[in-house]
């Protein structure tokens, strides 16, 4: 059953989308795995389990926070992978 549509509504209802910033990245990582558990097509990088939490933060980066722009999604994508690699190692 998904929740995030509901979640999404009652977010919206509340008010200021930066006062609730992790239910915010929480609710799009939720999406990303309801849309991944019904079969439908999503990037499963670094894990299947895992496939919501990139996107999820940068949506919310480039939606809610003041001065957002590309440079800042290059610098952190730069700094996601560089994680991933030492948690490879």
């Amino acid at each position: 059953r998904r929740r995030a549509a509901n979640t999404a509504r009652k977010l919206r209802s509340e008010g200021d989308p930066q006062a609730l910033a992790m239910e915010w990245i929480t609710l799009y990582a939720m999406a990303v795995n309801e849309e991944n558990a019904a079969g439908g097509r999503v990037v499963t990088a670094p894990t299947n389990g895992a496939a919501g939490i990139i996107p999820a933060v940068l949506h919310y980066y480039m939606n809610f926070v003041p001065g957002a722009d590309e440079d800042g999604v290059v610098r952190f994508l730069l700094a996601a992978g560089a994680i991933g690699m030492l948690f490879k190692e």
